[in-house]
């Protein structure tokens, strides 16, 4: 599925009332899928408009040691 297409699926989802964590959106798992091509804005603006709060947890590999394949255990 392209992105604008997970996007929109992602935001239906959102939209439902019993809907309460968003949890992993990126779908991402280390080492093993790259994360689907999400416009995470869109996402963040529609939780905040559903009075949500967002934590994005993203940070770049050189901050989690031993988590990159291409650097083994630095």
């Amino acid at each position: 599925m392209d992105g604008p297409r997970m996007t929109d699926r992602i935001l239906k989802a959102m939209d439902d009332p019993r809907m309460a964590i968003l949890g992993h959106p990126t779908g991402r798992l280390l080492l093993g899928r790259d994360p689907y091509p999400l416009d995470m804005d869109r996402i963040f603006r529609r939780a905040a408009e559903r009075g949500g709060r967002g934590r994005d947890q993203r940070r770049p590999a050189a901050a989690r040691p031993g988590l990159d394949a291409r650097t083994p255990g630095s």
